[in-house]
């Protein structure tokens, strides 16, 4: 049924109804704070004395086992004015934090190369990201060479069959030297 003007019930609980074009047209007959729902679209507008502006909800059924979120009265929709819960996030990127919070993270660009840091005990640490595993053996890979962690020599080898980088030290030339264990002296 198409509705020609905007149905209010003046002195009621209940909000106006009509479609969203009706209701975004009547700007004259209605007074700041008046509410109206949109029976087109499923959404609530408030009229802020100059224009209708959309409330912002998402209809949810009821559950018999509802995830509350971090408290009691968090939103159903994982959403709030200071939270996001149970969430994908897709197309986005980490920036800069000023904030001083335990679990804080940012990309601090003022380091060279740039670093990933988390707030933690008081302090910005740098969160290791150049990681892999292969073969069961942890490996630091700083841009495109893997090193092997507990050894610190590297995956790839020389002409002569000795680790490009042996200890997280690298020689000059493609003939590395061989390792050299030094037991001491007595």
């Amino acid at each position: 049924m198409a509705t020609t003007k905007l149905n209010r019930q003046e002195y009621a609980l209940v909000p106006g109804l009509g479609t969203q074009q009706d209701i975004t047209k009547f700007i004259t007959i209605v007074n700041q704070g008046e509410m109206a729902y949109a029976t087109d679209t499923n959404e609530f507008f408030i009229f802020n004395g100059s224009q209708w502006q959309k409330i912002p909800f998402v209809l949810v059924s009821d559950s018999s086992n509802p995830d509350m979120g971090k408290i009691q009265t968090s939103s159903r929709i994982g959403l709030g004015t200071d939270y996001i819960t149970d969430k994908s996030l897709l197309n986005c990127y980490i920036g800069s934090n000023t904030l001083t919070d335990n679990g804080a993270i940012r990309v601090n660009v003022e380091n060279d190369p740039d670093t990933l840091e988390i707030y933690l005990r008081g302090a910005w640490n740098t969160i290791i990201y150049d990681f892999t595993t292969a073969y069961g053996d942890l490996r630091h890979v700083p841009v495109s060479e893997q090193i092997k962690v507990w050894s610190g020599d590297s995956v790839s080898l020389g002409l002569n069959g000795q680790p490009i980088i042996y200890e997280y030290k690298s020689s000059m030339g493609a003939n590395p030297p061989p390792q050299v264990i030094n037991l001491g002296s007595f």
